[in-house]
């Protein structure tokens, strides 16, 4: 269905391995944590995230690679 290494199965296998543990891991961290620390621990993780996002599709546009293991 979608070739090895490409950006469309890629996108796939990170859309599926967060969606899969984000819905276990919001509820166990509101109930570990209380409302308002754990909303913004999810909140700095998803900043935390954006932010790796940001660095890793500057450094494909700067090194004009599109495969991660390229870039790394």
């Amino acid at each position: 269905m979608f070739r090895p290494g490409g950006i469309a199965g890629s996108i796939f296998s990170l859309i599926a391995a967060t969606v899969g543990s984000g819905n276990i891991t919001l509820a166990y961290s509101i109930m570990k944590n209380g409302y308002i620390l754990g909303c913004f621990l999810i909140t700095l993780g998803a900043v935390l995230s954006y932010y790796t996002s940001m660095l890793l599709i500057k450094s494909s546009d700067y090194t004009k690679k599109v495969r991660y293991d390229e870039i790394a």
